[in-house]
């Protein structure tokens, strides 16, 4: 079972400008890979909240559509008080966002968890902490599948 952590940029591409995002193809395969169980995820406590906003901001009439799907993924949290120290700590040593690092301490608490980002600066930043990977540099194990929100 292949274990990992998404953040917004990578959940996002599932729902804005599909196909002419960037990566979306990887996008798409890693979509088709978590209904077919082949990959589990695990989430900060902030994720749905961040992804929302941005959907809500740019596509008000997605949001619905959005939402079901993503509280459909039944997605487990852990938001820890060590998740939020080493979140902290990452911060400081990085200078990046306490939202981006939350995603990647859940992968480097979580047991073989990886985290994915379409953020390259985060990855710039953090990449030398580990369990970190670009949504480009994913392989998912299922080739051809939808997006999430069934193709709308």
């Amino acid at each position: 079972m292949i274990w990992l952590t998404l953040d917004a940029s990578v959940i996002l591409k599932w729902f804005l400008a599909r196909g002419e995002e960037p990566d979306w193809p990887a996008a798409e395969a890693l979509a088709g890979a978590l209904r077919q169980d082949s990959v589990r995820l695990v989430q900060p406590p902030h994720w749905l909240a961040e992804v929302m906003a941005v959907i809500v901001r740019k596509r008000l009439r997605a949001a619905d559509a959005a939402l079901k799907a993503l509280v459909g993924l039944d997605v487990p949290v852990l938001g820890t008080e060590e998740v939020y120290r080493k979140a902290s700590r990452l911060a400081e040593d990085t200078g990046a966002h306490l939202f981006d690092t939350l995603y990647h301490a859940v992968a480097l608490l979580m047991p073989s968890c990886t985290l994915l980002t379409a953020d390259r600066k985060y990855l710039n930043l953090a990449g030398n902490f580990g369990r970190i990977k670009t949504l480009q540099n994913f392989r998912a194990p299922v080739i051809a599948c939808q997006a999430l929100d069934g193709g709308r």
